[in-house]
């Protein structure tokens, strides 16, 4: 089962059949993007500025575009999902659309 599938137990709680949804907790930590990754896109995108259009985006800019196929821009006070995805970048804005760090998840 690769780190990304979910898998399904059923269980009984008074007679009555229970399908609940356990996520794979045998993921090892060589599954997760390496601290490097992480650096190099730091060291690529923290202080340029994200434009939402590549047409009009400055040379020091960075668009979508740019981003792994798996991302998020969060903006300042976003609401994100709880999801979890090893492999997606997560780019943190400041309020001037600033790069200000990247994680993974």
């Amino acid at each position: 089962m690769s780190s990304g599938q979910q898998r399904y137990i059923l269980y009984h709680y008074n007679h009555k059949p229970k399908h609940i949804h356990i996520h794979n907790i045998s993921t090892t930590m060589s599954d997760f993007q390496s601290p490097e990754s992480k650096q190099e896109w730091e060291g690529k995108l923290k202080g340029k500025k994200f434009h939402d259009d590549a047409t009009t985006a400055p040379q020091t800019a960075f668009t979508k575009k740019d981003l792994p196929q798996k991302n998020r821009v969060v903006r300042p006070g976003q609401m994100m999902t709880k999801d979890f995805y090893e492999d997606r970048l997560n780019v943190h804005l400041d309020e001037k659309d600033h790069c200000t760090h990247c994680t993974f998840g």
